[in-house]
């Protein structure tokens, strides 16, 4: 069996994590969405604050090498590809972003469904 210590190391190292994510400075929010269909310059917005930090080719997280699941959306084509999959993972499981890495807010969790929700087009 394990010991009581080495039980402790797990936890010490997910508690360290956890305060260190949580201390990471909040970035300004994006405009909230306007009522009816979203523009897709306010999806572009979003995306750029909050889901490009580590979604990208080149992630400016540090924790990320490479973008998680080799998943991108630096273009329009793979946000509108991703479209349904942004809505679960942000909007219903607000799974993303992880741990709430980039202080991603409500408004701009619900704009990114309403744009889905409208068709995800990729132009306004």
């Amino acid at each position: 069996g394990k010991t009581g210590v080495e039980w402790l190391v797990p936890i010490g190292v997910t508690a360290g994590l956890m305060i260190f994510l949580s201390s990471m400075s909040p970035t300004p929010p994006v405009a909230a969405a306007a009522p009816g269909k979203p523009r897709f310059a306010q999806v572009l917005a979003v995306v750029n604050h909050r889901c490009l930090p580590c979604h990208s080719q080149h992630p400016t997280d540090a924790l990320f090498p490479a973008p998680p699941n080799g998943v991108t959306f630096e273009t329009p084509e793979a946000l509108h590809a991703y479209a349904a999959k942004i809505k679960q993972r942000v909007f219903i499981e607000k799974t993303m972003p992880l741990v709430n890495r980039t202080q991603i807010t409500e408004d701009e969790r619900a704009l990114l469904a309403s744009w889905v929700d409208a068709g995800a087009d990729t132009h306004d």
